[in-house]
């Protein structure tokens, strides 16, 4: 779990590489986080200047997986 919370966007990685490997992390947990907790996590996990980017979009009733495609 403590990997999980510790992941962050790497240099040379695309937002959507981080994903797959965000998602690939999370599917190892014993408990699945909500869905806020997952959107919190990702957001604050991304490097500029998505981080600052996609929070001013309007993100309500989309799943993540739209938001990062």
């Amino acid at each position: 779990m403590c990997q999980f919370y510790l992941i962050t966007q790497e240099g040379t990685k695309t937002g959507p590489q981080f994903f797959i490997r965000f998602q690939n992390v999370r599917k190892q947990l014993t408990r699945s986080p909500t869905l806020e907790e997952l959107t919190e996590l990702f957001l604050t996990c991304l490097r500029e200047p998505l981080r600052t980017t996609l929070p001013v979009v309007d993100l309500t009733g989309k799943p993540i997986e739209d938001v990062i495609s």
